[in-house]
């Protein structure tokens, strides 16, 4: 899975993209069309930072996971086959599989923690760093949420999963609280087109 250090998440910022304002409508002009909200949240990715409650890969722990999942909750995990589309289930469960090498690794996760909530990201291939990382930044009430979180879980193993689209691109193993609101998302060996597109995606 693409891995993310708590010393590496500083996510740097990635510029956003700059949008032309819209200049008032001069005497004559037509009125400018309202935008249409549907259609303006479809253009945005989704974004959300949830609890790893189990995955395919530890099955058998599922139903003693400190989250407590159902059985009926574990047993869609187990019959969970990736890749595939998200699969919602009772009391904010969600299954989603991972990407690229990780695309048949199926996670069973808890609540929506944050969702969108990401400043800025920005591709990059750092002297320091093996391969491509994204730096992202939260937003000062996303990054309140996640040092609480992370305070929570840090040091016990338990994960939470970046899910960008549907999938999951990364999980975090909190060592420490994350009080700066800045992560890096190691990618490793791809390509730099594949990383810009992910950092747009989670900025967007």
């Amino acid at each position: 899975m693409l891995s993310l250090s708590r010393s590496r998440r500083a996510l740097g910022a990635l510029a956003a993209l700059a949008l032309p304002l819209a200049l008032g409508a001069c005497s004559g002009d037509e009125p400018k069309k309202k935008a249409d909200p549907v259609a303006e949240a479809a253009s945005h990715s989704s974004v959300e930072f949830r609890r790893v409650v189990s995955s395919t890969s530890g099955q058998k722990q599922c139903t003693s996971a400190p989250d407590a999942p159902s059985a009926d909750a574990c047993a869609a995990l187990k019959d969970f086959a990736c890749p595939t589309e998200p699969e919602d289930l009772d009391d904010d469960y969600l299954l989603v599989c991972g990407t690229d090498a990780y695309e048949r690794e199926g996670f069973l996760l808890g609540k929506t923690e944050i969702s969108r909530g990401i400043g800025s990201a920005e591709a990059g291939k750092p002297e320091s760093a093996d391969g491509w990382v994204i730096d992202v930044v939260l937003t000062d009430d996303a990054g309140a949420t996640l040092e609480q979180l992370t305070e929570e879980l840090s040091g016990t193993g338990r994960q939470i999963a970046l899910v960008v689209d549907g999938r999951v691109v990364t999980t975090i193993a909190p060592y420490d609280t994350i009080t700066d609101g800045r992560l890096r998302i190691t990618l490793g060996d791809t390509t730099a087109a594949k990383a810009a597109d992910l950092a747009t995606r989670l900025a967007s």
